[in-house]
């Protein structure tokens, strides 16, 4: 083999090299911005009437940041934080899980039995 044909083996192969390196560099940094992301988001879910109800209805909050998307699960918290009915919210949130069926007054609850079900 010349040296020719050792400089254009060489040359892709230190390429590769390259971009596989970057890629896993890449990917680490996604993974720490993933847990980042997801931490700051539990932290927020667990500060909300949402957070009560996903208890509730036995949802795991860790399940649920890790398998339903993060728009989908920004959006609910965005409905429970403009809801109406925090009072009654409230009222159900502090009595038995038994004593109280009807949560048609949730905004997310048709989510929340949805998550369940998937998780």
């Amino acid at each position: 083999m010349n040296v020719v044909s050792a400089i254009v083996i060489a040359i892709p192969a230190i390429a590769l090299v390259v971009i596989a390196f970057r890629l896993i560099l890449a990917l680490a940094t996604n993974v720490k911005i993933g847990k980042q992301v997801r931490a700051t988001l539990a932290d927020r879910i667990s500060r909300l009437r949402y957070g009560a109800m996903l208890q509730r209805e036995n949802v795991d909050q860790n399940l649920l940041l890790h398998q339903i998307p993060l728009a989908e699960i920004n959006e609910e918290m965005t409905h429970c934080e403009s809801c109406q009915h925090t009072q009654t919210c409230d009222q159900v949130l502090n009595k038995d899980a038994e004593a109280v069926k009807d949560l048609s007054f949730c905004p997310n609850i048709d989510a929340i039995r949805k998550h369940k079900l998937a998780l």
